[in-house]
């Protein structure tokens, strides 16, 4: 399967035990960038999915990122047909285009409100952007401590780990799954397909199905699967090919799923935190390279990471329910018939 077959859905940013981390740089690279600048509720979001549909209905595949703040409203579209990124570069994702004017540019849908009806707002205006920003620094809080119980489960579970028989089942899985190129250089795309959101943990299970025919799942309630999928990541870029590497959004260092095109696989962590169902899989458990370990403390931290993410999800509610009220006071004072000219002058000119 070819990876330009299909569309895919993907997080560049994560709510995570470090704050608010970021991959945006990771699509600065795209031929031509353009950068949405603008407030909320300003139809940034409604912009790129517009783009977005019209290249699809030119039979082009989209990437589309979604915001770990509201998995309903998009961060950026990638459109590497053409190719073209459009991006949200509103904080807290501040970004600008690398060669602006000769290789993409701002795209100002500010131009489009009345700036007198929000000050009229200005107060609240003021207040809810501090209630916004409270609620996520209490939220990063909790989710610090799902970070430390992370790394307590991971460290109680490496002393009955056994490596040798780790290694070994590894090092046959990739010279099973993984030939050899030659004279190619592959490269690690960093993305996330899992987000910590106002609505829980969100995944995007249909990107691993849609980038590969087979996917490889690891059952893991010692969350010690990366221990394959970073050596597997790494062998195949080795190799020669073309890499997503889906990282962990509560601790960003660490790889939680892959996917190699080109070789139609994909190997998934199937833990607390994503679920995979059987489809096209192969599985296989943690439990196997595990010896005896102590499941009562295993037991209880996995309980108290349950508790500390589910505390950090309410926050992430509570200051989108904030946002949301921000939205509406510029969704009030924007002149929506002008930023539809604007996107269907934008669409005509760069992607039909």
């Amino acid at each position: 399967m070819k990876e330009s077959n299909r569309s895919i859905r993907t997080f560049l940013a994560a709510n995570s035990a470090n704050g608010f981390v970021s991959f945006f740089d990771e699509i600065r690279d795209f031929e031509n960038t353009y950068i949405i600048k603008g407030g909320p509720g300003t139809g940034k979001s409604s912009f790129m999915k517009k783009a977005a549909s019209a290249a699809q209905a030119e039979d082009m595949a989209v990437e589309y990122v979604f915001c770990s703040s509201d998995p309903n409203s998009l961060d950026a579209v990638c459109i590497k047909d053409i190719p073209i990124a459009i991006a949200d570069g509103t904080a807290p994702h501040t970004l600008e285009p690398k060669y602006p004017g000769a290789s993409g540019g701002i795209i100002d849908v500010g131009r489009f409100w009345d700036e007198e009806k929000i000050k009229n707002f200005s107060e609240d205006v003021f207040e809810l952007t501090k209630n916004v920003s409270d609620e996520f620094a209490s939220a990063y809080k909790w989710l610090k401590a799902a970070g430390a119980i992370y790394e307590d489960i991971e460290k109680t579970s490496e002393k009955g780990l056994d490596s040798v028989k780790l290694n070994t089942f590894t090092d046959n899985l990739i010279k099973r799954t993984i030939p050899k190129k030659i004279g190619n250089c592959g490269n690690i795309k960093k993305r996330l397909i899992s987000g910590i959101t106002p609505f829980g943990t969100v995944t995007f299970y249909d990107t691993l199905y849609n980038l590969c025919e087979k996917v490889i799942t690891v059952k893991d309630k010692y969350l010690l699967s990366d221990r394959i999928i970073s050596k597997f990541v790494k062998a195949a870029k080795d190799a020669g090919y073309t890499v997503y590497a889906f990282y962990n959004p509560l601790l960003t260092e660490k790889i939680m799923h892959a996917a190699v095109p080109e070789l139609g696989i994909a190997i998934a962590t199937d833990s607390f935190m994503t679920r995979f169902e059987p489809q096209n899989t192969t599985a296989v458990s943690m439990e196997r390279f595990i010896e005896e370990t102590d499941k009562k403390r295993l037991s209880n931290d996995h309980r108290m990471l349950g508790m500390c993410i589910k505390e950090a999800v309410n926050r992430i509610a509570k200051a989108k329910a904030y946002h949301d009220d921000l939205e509406d006071i510029y969704i009030a004072a924007m002149n929506f018939t002008s930023l539809e000219e604007s996107v269907n002058t934008f669409i005509k000119k760069y992607i039909k």
